[in-house]
């Protein structure tokens, strides 16, 4: 037999999911600001007047995976 809730437990019950859902939109938008953040970045840095030289190239690519390392961690 399933055990019956009374109005104030479903009440009570519902609150903590709904802040826990509340609590995990919140933690989620911050993530996507900051994807945002660091692609805008990386963008940029892209946007930038070609590199002439090889090591401009490579100091322009360490810049970009140095980025994307932030992001993973």
């Amino acid at each position: 037999m399933v055990p019956v809730l009374t109005p104030e437990e479903r009440q009570k019950l519902r609150s903590t999911v709904l802040h826990r859902m509340q609590l995990q939109l919140e933690k989620t938008e911050k993530q996507i600001e900051t994807i945002k953040k660091q692609t805008l970045a990386k963008l940029n840095l892209l946007q930038q007047p070609g590199p002439a030289s090889a090591s401009q190239q490579k100091e322009l690519i360490r810049q970009v995976l140095e980025q994307e390392e932030l992001r993973i961690e």
